[in-house]
């Protein structure tokens, strides 16, 4: 039969892929010729009541028609589903060690920030408002006051630094004068004693000179002396001698006599052959001026130049 023909076609397309292990789905359906049926039994139906009139058969066919309606609405072929299981196919298999699953991380839960409930805003109070800003203008004024305080004290302070750095720098500068002042007296009494030394030295060497020419002069002169028969032992005359730097004799003046004027004379007479004295040319001009230019010469046979 039409059912068993598909039936087996089925089985063939199974067999042919039953390697990929699918499952086919077979369907079966009712070839049973329904409307046949029911034009046989209309027919019949017709042809028994064909003697009774039209009416009875027309309304009869209209119930037919509508029983078939609902006949076939009712006997339509339905898809069954079949489910055909591939035979069980073997595999080969080894033991594979699976290794434990690793504990899932943990994630921490997300905070989810509270929702900000906004306050509600007061009404304003004018008293308190008032009360604040006057508040507020005398913390500034207060403020502004203490800043001016502390402005003029700091003012204050750095005048009276720099007052006292004044005064150090005076006091600096007076010790450093004064000891400039020290320094150059000490510098200057220090040169005065060089000084004073020098000549004391230069002094000792001129008197040394003088006397060398004192002496020579005091030889010269006694060479030159005629003692007369008066002299006698202890008699002196006091001459002062003008010599110009040649050595020429200008003057020579009794200053006190000893009493004995042929004494006397004879002083004078031997200071005039004695000169011109030229040994004196040879001294210098500070000595000659200094000591020879008006000479006091003291004549006495013993002790001749005094």
């Amino acid at each position: 039969s039409d059912g068993q023909f598909a039936e087996s076609r089925c089985q063939r397309c199974w067999l042919d892929n039953r390697a990929r292990g699918a499952e086919l789905t077979v369907k079966r359906t009712s070839f049973e010729p329904a409307e046949a049926m029911v034009d046989r039994e209309f027919e019949g139906h017709f042809e028994r009541n064909n003697d009774g009139g039209w009416v009875v058969p027309i309304i009869v066919s209209l119930l037919l028609h509508g029983s078939l309606v609902a006949l076939l609405l009712l006997v339509m072929p339905r898809e069954e589903t079949r489910v055909i299981k591939p035979p069980p196919s073997y595999v080969a298999a080894r033991i594979v060690t699976i290794e434990p699953p690793k504990p899932p991380t943990r994630i921490p839960p997300k905070s989810v920030p509270a929702k900000e409930v906004k306050p509600v805003k007061p009404k304003p109070d004018k008293a308190a408002i008032a009360l604040k800003r006057k508040q507020e203008e005398e913390r500034k004024r207060a403020e502004q006051k203490r800043q001016q305080e502390l402005k003029k004290k700091r003012e204050q302070e750095l005048a009276k630094q720099k007052e006292l750095e004044q005064l150090k720098r005076q006091r600096a500068e007076e010790l450093r004068k004064k000891l400039e002042r020290e320094r150059v007296l000490k510098q200057q009494e220090q040169e005065l004693q060089a000084a004073l030394a020098r000549e004391a030295e230069q002094a000792a060497e001129d008197a040394g000179i003088v006397a060398g020419y004192a002496a020579l002069i005091r030889r010269v002169v006694e060479s030159e002396w005629n003692r007369p028969a008066s002299a006698r032992q202890g008699m002196k005359t006091t001459l002062r001698i003008q010599l110009l730097p040649s050595g020429q004799l200008i003057s020579v003046q009794i200053l006190s006599g000893s009493g004995n004027e042929a004494f006397d004379r004879s002083a004078v007479l031997a200071v005039e052959r004695a000169a011109p004295f030229t040994e004196l040319q040879d001294m210098e001009a500070r000595l000659f001026d200094k000591n020879f230019r008006t000479l006091r010469f003291v004549f006495n046979p013993e002790d001749l130049l005094k």
